[in-house]
């Protein structure tokens, strides 16, 4: 059993420090708080309220919900600077702290890391992807439509159509929405076929929609816990990607966690097994309203590589 819970303050004089979560993971185990274990940023200084303490235990113990943390408070509270910067001006009292994106072990630091660069990448795969099926769909004549036809046949396969092609389907059907589809969820049929200038396209779209599909699931749990979450909605990033990338909506993130949508609006399907379903990531995607996070949620332009929680 955590101990009682002792105030933080702004002032050294009479009051009693904030318990240090890292010393909680040693002396109890390490498994309890942030199970995933400490990332390391400018500061990484964990003294918190047993509240916050407690309902980290919850979450890591009890609903499955596995952090990788970072700063929370220092040990007597109040304002602290990192190379002369107010990075942490919100940690003051013990019922803030920082963690990764949610993702499953061993992926949360790398999909983070760089202010999330290689979410990015995955992303510019995706819009190739979709920039050529696009292109091929509207093909009438020439190499292009050559491909719209391999497309169809394979479609077909022989009065056995994969899905979302049916024994009636046309070329006249061959659609940007069916091209992405038939290349996302039969991969090794159209390997050779679907976008060459995306040759990670699978790999991508999975790393992608799985870290959707986590977000989605844990952030609905910890909102009704905490009062206030912080991330990006994606309006900044590395100005290295800007060529990368040139065409993302300010809020790409939000839409993806949100609504469950890619930056050209079509859903994003969740995982199966190493493969992607047929089902969009929760069912409350199925009429576009979104999955109502943002009663809670503050976003901004600086969260992009973690979340900030509090109370």
């Amino acid at each position: 059993e955590l101990p009682e819970e002792k105030a933080g303050a702004f002032t050294v004089s009479g009051i009693t420090p904030l318990f240090d979560m890292k010393k909680q993971r040693i002396s109890q185990d390490a498994d309890v708080f942030c199970k995933y274990g400490i990332f390391n940023s400018h500061v990484v200084s964990m003294y918190a309220a047993s509240k916050l303490m407690n309902d980290i235990y919850t979450f890591a113990n009890d609903m499955g919900i596995n952090f990788r943390c970072n700063d929370a408070s220092l040990p007597w509270g109040g304002l602290f600077f990192t190379q002369s910067a107010r990075h942490t001006a919100g940690h003051r009292n013990g019922i803030n702290i920082d963690v990764r994106y949610f993702n499953p072990q061993n992926k949360q630091d790398s999909y983070d890391q760089s202010y999330a660069a290689l979410r990015i990448l995955d992303l510019n795969e995706y819009l190739k992807l979709s920039h050529w099926a696009s292109t091929v769909a509207a093909a009438s004549t020439g190499d292009l439509y050559d491909k719209k036809e391999l497309i169809f046949n394979k479609c077909k396969n022989n009065g056995s159509p994969l899905y979302p092609c049916t024994i009636a389907t046309l070329i006249g059907d061959i659609t940007n929405d069916k091209i992405l589809k038939l290349c996302q969820w039969h991969k090794n049929e159209f390997e050779s076929t679907c976008a060459s200038g995306a040759s990670n396209y699978a790999e991508a779209i999975l790393r992608y929609s799985t870290w959707v599909e986590y977000n989605l699931r844990d952030l609905r749990v910890i909102k009704k816990k905490l009062s206030k979450l912080r991330m990006s909605d994606g309006s900044l990033f590395p100005i290295s990607m800007n060529s990368v990338i040139s065409e993302l909506k300010k809020d790409w993130q939000r839409q993806a966690i949100e609504r469950g949508l890619w930056p050209d609006g079509t859903p994003i399907y969740k995982m199966n097994g190493n493969t992607i379903s047929t089902y969009r990531i929760d069912s409350c995607h199925s009429d576009l309203a979104g999955c109502a996070l943002s009663e809670n949620f503050k976003y901004d332009d600086v969260h992009i590589n973690h979340i900030h929680m509090e109370y």
